[in-house]
């Protein structure tokens, strides 16, 4: 793992984990991504963005403006993937879609992935990658349930 940055680890965060955010501030999600922008080094992609904005102009409109105001947060550091998908034919991914996440963060030696998505997490054992696929249950058991409790609303 690198862990070379000034925050600590070098978490790159699934759309999922932060449209959950977005939905309820007060939530277990909430208070782990105000961990990671406080202790941590939260990584997005471009691709990550642009699904995040389809998402919620599709399904919760009255929040573009919250997710604005997060993406414009300073230890949030956006990267271009780019990439070819080929490059990455043999991470075993189950959705085509997912490969430009886990490349970015492969390429951007990011010491984890932060996820709910079922099409990752699948990957543990299969291959060996150098980056954690955490679930949010793992990422809590790592950092510690004691130490987010004080990020919740």
């Amino acid at each position: 793992m690198s862990q070379s940055t000034m925050y600590g680890w070098k978490i790159m965060v699934d759309t999922n984990i932060i449209f959950l955010f977005l939905r309820s501030e007060d939530s277990k999600i909430a208070a782990i991504i105000r961990y990671i922008l406080r202790n941590h080094h939260l990584l997005l992609t471009d691709y990550i963005i642009d699904e995040l904005k389809e998402k919620v102009r599709e399904k919760m409109p009255e929040k573009e403006d919250v997710l604005m105001t997060f993406l414009n947060h300073l230890n949030i550091e956006i990267l271009p993937h780019g990439f070819e998908v080929d490059e990455f034919a043999d991470l075993y991914l189950r959705d085509i879609k997912d490969v430009p996440i886990l490349a970015t963060a492969i390429k951007n030696e990011a010491d984890a992935l932060l996820t709910g998505d079922h099409d990752f997490l699948h990957m543990k054992g299969k291959s060996k990658l150098p980056v954690m696929i955490l679930s949010v249950d793992e990422f809590i058991w790592i950092f510690g349930e004691a130490g987010l409790n004080q990020y919740l609303k």
